[in-house]
C-alpha cells in the first residue's frame, strides 16, 4: 500500500513539472513572437533549435541521478516543443517554402525518426509520446502531399479516409506498446484510435447517395467493433464513445430515411424509443463485462 501512494505521489509531482515545462514554453514562445521582427536568424534559431538541444543535453544529465530523475521529462517536454519551431525557421532561412505539405512532411519525418530513435535508445515515455504525436503529422502532411492535385477540391474528404487509417494505426501501437513497460500509453491510443474510427466513419457517411449508404450500413460495424475493443481492453472510455456515437448515429439515420415517410414526431419518437434500447443494452452489457 505504501508503494502505491508514493508511485501515485511521483505521478502528481510528474504532472506538476510537465505543467511547469508547458508554461516555460509558452514564455519563451511568447518572447520569440514579440521580438519576431527585430531577432534575426541567429537569435531566432538559438532560442528554438540551439536552445531546444541544450535543454534536451540537460535532460539526459538530469536523467542520470536519482534526487534529479523526476524533473528530466520536464526539460524533455520544452525540448521536444521548440525543436520543431527550429525546423522550421531553418527551412525558411534556405528558401524552402514551409506552408508546402512535401516541407512539412520532410520535417515532421525527421522529427519522428529522431524521437523514435532517442525512445530506443534512452527508453523515455515522452519520445514515444513525441513519436506518435510527429508520426500522426507525417502521415496528414504526406497525404497531403502525395494526392493529385486534380483530387485537392476534396482535400476535406480524403482526410476523413486518412484520418480512419490512423485510427486503426493507433490500436495497432496500443496493441505493441501494452506489452511494453509504458503499457499505460496504450489506454489513450486505444481511446483516441476509437475516437478517430468512429468520428471519420461517421462523416464519411455523408456525400453521394451510393456512398452514404455503404458507409451509413457498415457503421453499425464499427459500433459494435468498438464495444468489443472496450470489453476486450476494459476501457470504458471506448464504451462511452460508442454509446455517444450510436445515439448520434440513431438520430443521422432516423432523419435521412424515416423522417420523409414517418414524419418528424413519428421519427422522433422512434429515435427516443431506439436510444432508451440502446442504452439499456450498453449499460446491461457494461455492468457484465466491464466491471472493475
Amino acid at each position: 500500500m505504501k508503494l502505491k501512494k508514493i508511485s501515485r505521489k511521483l505521478d502528481l509531482a510528474e504532472i506538476i513539472y510537465y505543467f511547469g515545462g508547458t508554461i516555460i514554453f509558452l514564455g519563451l514562445l511568447t518572447l520569440i513572437s514579440q521580438n519576431w521582427a527585430s531577432f534575426n536568424f541567429l537569435l531566432k534559431i538559438t532560442f528554438t533549435l540551439v536552445l531546444g538541444v541544450i535543454l534536451h543535453s540537460l535532460g539526459l544529465i538530469l536523467k542520470k541521478f536519482s534526487i534529479t530523475k523526476s524533473i528530466s521529462p520536464a526539460f524533455f517536454l520544452i525540448s521536444a516543443l521548440i525543436i520543431p519551431i527550429g525546423f522550421y525557421i531553418l527551412a525558411d532561412n534556405y528558401g524552402f517554402d514551409t506552408t508546402r505539405a512535401g516541407v512539412q512532411s520532410l520535417i515532421m519525418g525527421v522529427l519522428l525518426l529522431i524521437y523514435f530513435f532517442l525512445y530506443k535508445i534512452v527508453s523515455e515515455k515522452i519520445f514515444l509520446v513525441f513519436a506518435i504525436i510527429f508520426g500522426t503529422c507525417f502521415l496528414l502532411s504526406f497525404s497531403k502531399y502525395a494526392l493529385p492535385e486534380t483530387w485537392q477540391p476534396s482535400l476535406s474528404r480524403f482526410y476523413e479516409y486518412v484520418v480512419l487509417i490512423i485510427g486503426f494505426i493507433y490500436l495497432l501501437l496500443a496493441q505493441l506498446i501494452s506489452k511494453t513497460k509504458h503499457s499505460f500509453i496504450s489506454g489513450y491510443l486505444y481511446t483516441f484510435g476509437a475516437l478517430a474510427i468512429l468520428s471519420s466513419a461517421l462523416l464519411l457517411g455523408e456525400g453521394r447517395a451510393y456512398k452514404r449508404l455503404f458507409w451509413d450500413w457498415s457503421y453499425i460495424v464499427f459500433i459494435f467493433g468498438a464495444v468489443f475493443l472496450s470489453a476486450y481492453t476494459k476501457r470504458r472510455s471506448i464504451f462511452v464513445l460508442a454509446v455517444i456515437f450510436l445515439t448520434i448515429y440513431i438520430l443521422k439515420i432516423t432523419s435521412e430515411y424515416f423522417v420523409k415517410s414517418l414524419g418528424w414526431p413519428v421519427a422522433l419518437v422512434l429515435a427516443g424509443m431506439l436510444i432508451i434500447a440502446v442504452t439499456f443494452s450498453c449499460i446491461f452489457l457494461k455492468g457484465k463485462y466491464l466491471k472493475s
